[in-house]
């Protein structure tokens, strides 16, 4: 069956010319770190919104800063990259402060960004590692770790004061907390309609852990169902999976593909579940067969030439980091790898597609390494189903 979400198309207009256009919004001239995750939406005005982090080094132990970027032509032109927080925040020079989500509330405009902040070092000053992190996981809260909120009420030019709601994503005192990993959705079918749905990654153990076991690595939601006030960790997924991305399927269920993570548990393709609840539970993990490098994808849908739903994913199903694709699926169950976007490095992407159904991807890449630039790219499925 197929169930994504289909666009409008208009009676009448001739198909569109294959398009594609790919420009470097952003280049890392320092050495080393990097612009590193992006994540993409588009609020209801059609204003892009990237968020993404400013890195120094690398995931830990060296600062990093959330900026974000806006484009109001399709993701031909982008503002200059701003920060997500005010250089007077307290403690930001002692603090890895990451922009890890982002959702927008169709019916009111507001853009919500979450952002993760941990500390750069430990009491003994050597560097807090991810290692250290995961065995660690409520002292490192009492050294700082925290979820905070940032909205924004005119399409991302100014952004309220961070709102701590760490408390709202612990689930258990010894597991991670539910940790927003991508941009979310707002459902706009089925008994959940209107809730504000986010996917998130947690690691689970039995108990507090003295040493890392990638078995314990899950996925799952975020969700609100009162315009953001307050946010609900849904249900986990399964072990042994890495960061996800989410769409909603035409009769509101949520379809969710998924990394495997590190370890012998799952080997390195696409894994995908479906909710019918809005997130509070998740039906069985499943392969998609697709292979992976092991890196975040895109996700988004739109209708193809015969006005018929399809997903689209913007994903490395190889061996290395390079040759980002875009492949499509009908169902989400099984993914056909249709156009290479990047031959060259390439890793972290997002997907959103335009009202007028082009689709941009925003993808890290650099010439000779896999993350460091970030790009944008528009094209159209005409594009995607032309034969190179």
């Amino acid at each position: 069956m197929k169930y994504f979400i289909p666009f409008i198309l208009f009676a009448g207009i001739a198909a569109a010319e294959p398009l594609l256009h790919q420009q470097i919004i952003l280049k890392r001239d320092a050495s080393p770190g990097a612009f590193a995750i992006p994540k993409l939406v588009i609020t209801p005005q059609g204003t892009a919104i990237i968020v993404a982090q400013e890195r120094l080094g690398g995931d830990w132990g060296q600062p990093i800063s959330p900026i974000i970027m806006r484009s109001t032509d399709g993701g031909d032109t982008w503002s200059t990259p701003e920060s997500l927080i005010a250089e007077d925040f307290p403690a930001r020079n002692d603090l890895i402060i990451k922009p890890t989500g982002i959702v927008v509330d169709t019916r009111t405009g507001r853009i919500f960004v979450f952002i993760s902040a941990a500390p750069i070092e430990l009491p003994n000053g050597r560097p807090l590692m991810e290692q250290w992190f995961y065995r660690h996981i409520q002292e490192t809260r009492a050294l700082g770790r925290t979820w905070y909120l940032v909205t924004s009420d005119d399409e991302g030019q100014t952004w309220s004061e961070p709102k701590s709601i760490v408390d709202q994503l612990i689930n258990k005192p010894h597991w991670q907390e539910w940790s927003p990993v991508h941009s979310g959705i707002q459902l706009k079918n089925g008994p959940h309609k209107g809730r504000l749905v986010v996917p998130a990654r947690c690691y689970t153990p039995d108990e507090d852990p003295s040493t890392l076991d990638w078995r314990f690595q899950t996925n799952s939601v975020i969700f609100s169902d009162d315009g953001g006030e307050t946010w609900t960790p849904g249900a986990r997924t399964g072990d042994f999976l890495g960061e996800c991305s989410i769409v909603e399927r035409t009769d509101g269920a949520i379809y969710m593909n998924q990394r495997a993570s590190p370890g012998n548990g799952r080997v390195a393709e696409r894994w995908y579940t479906v909710s019918h609840d809005g997130g509070t539970t998740f039906e069985p993990t499943k392969t998609t067969g697709l292979p992976d490098v092991l890196c975040h994808v895109g996700l988004t849908s739109a209708v193809d030439e015969n006005e018929q739903p399809i997903m689209l994913m913007s994903s490395i199903p190889g061996s290395s980091r390079e040759r980002l694709s875009i492949s499509t699926s009908t169902d989400g169950v099984s993914w056909r790898v249709r156009r290479v976007l990047e031959p060259g490095p390439a890793a972290y992407s997002d997907l959103r597609t335009l009202s007028n159904g082009d689709i941009l991807c925003v993808y890290e890449t650099g010439e000779t390494e896999s993350r460091r630039d970030l790009a944008i790219a528009r094209f159209n499925l005409e594009w995607v189903n032309e034969t190179p």
